[in-house]
């Protein structure tokens, strides 16, 4: 069975794609509960 390099290509990039929007909403999720504090924190420290 041969294995076209644009089917790796293809595979990879999707493969890419969603594990780069799961990291994205992780990171929104977790930075919309404590990004306002975190936020304030580092305003009041470098004011």
């Amino acid at each position: 069975m041969e294995i076209s390099l644009g089917t790796i290509l293809f595979y990879a990039g999707a493969a890419g794609l969603v594990l780069f929007a799961a990291a994205g909403a992780i990171c929104w999720i977790v930075f919309r509960r404590k990004g306002r504090r975190l936020l304030h924190s580092i305003e009041t420290e470098y004011r």
